[in-house]
């Protein structure tokens, strides 16, 4: 089908891939030129259905209801005003829209354990080969927020927070398999 879908802070872009082999047009947007370089090298066949963009993303420059879905995986806990980058991805979300946010709550503070378990299920299937490139690139990325995590919220606490501010009800609030049950993936709707 032909969403159109903000992937916001998208980093290196895995979760982009995905929603481009699953036929959406994909606009994908990162403080960090590096993610979105090697993205742009790896769509392939996709390209054509692939914008990106290094942009703030507390300011969009889209307009109002422009997106069908909005995703934002493992960003609010980096910035310093979670509530204007959240109000601004809901005023671009069309109406009946899906936002997706995840990150780690506090329990998941212990990078070097989480990372690691991480690296060694990718290891265990077989998977860490072909991610290797991306994992460099995610590295390279994180290391400019080192020592700028601000908000260690959890699930039902954000999730309070986008109710409480925007204009999206909250659908779930599930455990972020990728943090061992550590933080939390929140859908909510316009």
């Amino acid at each position: 089908n032909s969403s159109r879908i903000l992937d916001s802070g998208a980093g290196a872009g895995l979760l982009t891939l995905k929603l481009l082999e699953d036929g959406k047009e994909v606009y994908a947007v990162d403080e960090s030129q590096e993610g979105l370089t090697r993205l742009t090298q790896v769509a392939g066949d996709h390209s054509n259905r692939l914008h990106t963009q290094t942009l703030d993303a507390h300011n969009l420059p889209y307009s109002n209801e422009f997106f069908d879905g909005v995703s934002s995986m493992l960003v609010v806990h980096f910035l310093e005003d979670p509530i204007r980058y959240l109000q601004e991805h809901a005023r671009v979300l069309s109406p009946r829209g899906r936002l997706v946010v995840s990150g780690p709550s506090d329990g998941a503070r212990d990078k070097k354990y989480i990372v690691g378990r991480w690296v060694g299920e990718l290891k265990a299937s077989g998977k860490l080969p072909e991610l290797r490139g991306d994992l460099q690139v995610l590295k390279e990325s994180m290391s400019q927020f080192k020592g700028q995590v601000h908000n260690f919220y959890d699930g039902s606490e954000l999730a309070r927070i986008i109710e409480r501010e925007t204009p999206l009800k909250v659908d779930d609030v599930k455990p972020n398999p990728l943090y061992d049950g550590r933080g939390y993936i929140i859908t909510a709707t316009k």
